[in-house]
């Protein structure tokens, strides 16, 4: 199902309370009619209309250490409540997105499928992530937003990921994933490597994996890459021409990387992992202004097909 950590039979479950025959289809769309609501120049604001909307009366900041996680919604006779913990503005502007697809999935009595029913569920939790980026990044809002850019889409154009993440007010990593596993297919992980202005060195910034890696298991959760600001060796460093997104061919110890592994696996330097066949990818890069960020940076997004996968 696309890039999500998904169970068959929530996923039933959710399509029969819903009674739709594609839950994700049926998400895209109740986030498109509630993008409506909070529309700006282009942009999706969670503004008091589209809260109110959905029964949310009030949004409240709390401090960190009272909360499990970046937000939390609650629900009383009045309606829902959602405390959130967390600080850079797009991180906000997500968790509050997220916490509002739990919405849709109970009514305030607790009838339906609530989050108090599947609390922790990895599929309720994916689908309300999988909503935050619909919401945030309506689907033809983007389509629509690239052609302007670039033309005639063919690829995902990964060279544009900062430009349009800051359009959207949202950060890089759901713009990716909403790039390369909502609107184009074929795609089993995005990641993103960085070199800061005046240095030599690249090293991992982010990786988001398509969702069966987020399911947890004894030994922890499966994520790869989760070590951020590893050395990359340079014969590991894709080519690419900077401002374009190219099809080519990358260091087939990416894709070794991007299969399910545990924490401590994760972690390994990637010059102690062995030679592999290079595979085929997406690549493009960027270079980032110092009006945006602390420092110029270059950074190199990398999208691994499907592919290669099949074919290590």
């Amino acid at each position: 199902m696309r890039d999500l950590a998904v169970r068959a039979p929530t996923v039933a479950a959710l399509e029969r309370a819903l009674r739709c025959d594609d839950l994700l289809e049926w998400v895209e769309t109740k986030a498109t009619e509630l993008a409506t609501l909070g529309s700006r120049h282009g942009c999706v604001h969670l503004t008091r209309e589209l809260l109110q909307s959905r029964g949310i009366r009030a949004v409240v900041k709390e401090r960190s250490h009272r909360l499990a996680h970046d937000a939390v919604i609650e629900v009383d006779r009045s309606g829902y409540v959602i405390r959130y913990s967390a600080t850079r503005p797009t991180r906000i502007r997500f968790s509050l997105a997220h916490e509002i697809g739990h919405t849709y999935f109970g009514d305030t009595d607790g009838r339906v499928i609530s989050r108090v029913e599947y609390r922790n569920d990895p599929t309720v939790e994916s689908i309300c992530n999988y909503f935050a980026r619909a919401l945030l990044l309506p689907r033809e809002r983007l389509i629509a937003r690239l052609r302007d850019l670039v033309g005639e889409i063919q690829i995902p154009p990964l060279h544009l990921v900062p430009q349009l993440a800051d359009e959207f007010h949202v950060s890089e990593e759901p713009l990716a994933r909403r790039l390369v596993f909502d609107v184009f297919e074929g795609f089993v992980a995005a990641l993103c490597i960085t070199k800061p202005s005046g240095k030599r060195e690249w090293r991992t910034t982010w990786c988001v994996p398509r969702g069966e890696h987020d399911l947890p298991s004894s030994s922890g959760w499966r994520v790869p890459l989760d070590s951020n600001g590893r050395l990359i060796p340079w014969d590991m460093v894709p080519s690419y021409e900077t401002g374009r997104t190219t099809v080519t061919s990358v260091d087939g110890r990416w894709a070794d990387l991007c299969q399910p592994k545990t924490l401590a696996q994760c972690r390994v330097p990637f010059a102690r992992l062995p030679a592999m066949v290079r595979v085929q990818a997406v690549v493009a890069s960027a270079v980032l202004e110092p009006a945006l960020f602390d420092e110029p940076a270059e950074k190199c997004f990398v999208a691994l097909t499907e592919e290669r996968q099949r074919n290590p």
